[in-house]
């Protein structure tokens, strides 16, 4: 299940997060690789076209690494779940 939530919009920039949920909670879905592919719809002189972004795929185990590697406050609010999503 996906769900689309805008976090912030101003003249310049839409930020937007993307939720996934019903991934499972164990080895089979930490090291399933998720693909994220950013786009733009335009509308320009009447012509509508779009703009893709290059895609980019990561497991949960694989940023849960990188958030450790970084360490600081990400990390440490959240150690306990990165750990166990590292460790399965």
């Amino acid at each position: 299940v996906v769900k689309d939530l805008t976090l912030s919009v101003d003249e310049n920039d839409l930020v937007f997060s993307v939720v996934c949920t019903g991934i499972p909670e164990d080895a089979t879905g930490y090291n399933a690789e998720l693909t994220a592919r950013p786009y733009a719809k335009f509308t320009v002189d009447g012509s509508q076209f779009t703009v893709y972004g290059a895609a980019a795929s990561h497991s949960m185990k694989q940023v849960a690494q990188s958030v450790k590697d970084a360490g600081g406050t990400a990390y440490a609010a959240n150690k306990d779940l990165i750990d166990n999503i590292i460790a399965a």
